[in-house]
């Protein structure tokens, strides 16, 4: 089960990236934090450097672009929703990756361990997931 969804998870991004990062203008962290917040932040705001910091690093480890992968977050925030009709947001998506992806590999192998890690979760929450990909 867990492998059939690493697959459809890797499949879905795939055929995402290859349309490129959707339009995003704009600083990618900026606008994420705003969505979830649901009202436009300053570029100061806590929350605005956080997602900022957490972008930089997963960018700096997988050498993707930070559009690309704001738009990865959110779509994985919204597979997440279709399967599990369990809101998850890109912020956390983008935790996840920042915690948990190893330098060098497509930031899609971690999205999928934490989207069967929330699934498989009893409450399918965010921390849940965090715990248990911080298990070895």
């Amino acid at each position: 089960m867990i492998r059939r969804v690493l697959f459809v998870i890797t499949m879905f991004l795939a055929a995402t990236a290859s349309a490129g990062p959707a339009t995003m203008g704009g600083d990618p962290a900026q606008r994420m934090a705003s969505m979830v917040a649901g009202q436009e932040l300053a570029a100061n705001d806590p929350r605005v450097v956080q997602a900022n910091s957490w972008i930089k690093q997963v960018a700096k480890a997988s050498g993707e672009d930070e559009s690309f992968i704001a738009t990865t977050c959110m779509k994985v925030a919204h597979y997440l929703y279709d399967i599990t009709k369990v809101r998850a947001q890109p912020l956390e998506v983008l935790e996840a990756l920042a915690k948990y992806a190893p330098p060098g590999k497509p930031i899609g192998d971690t999205s999928a361990r934490y989207v069967a890690a929330r699934r498989a979760s009893a409450d399918k929450t965010h921390a849940a997931a965090m715990a248990a990909l911080a298990k070895p």
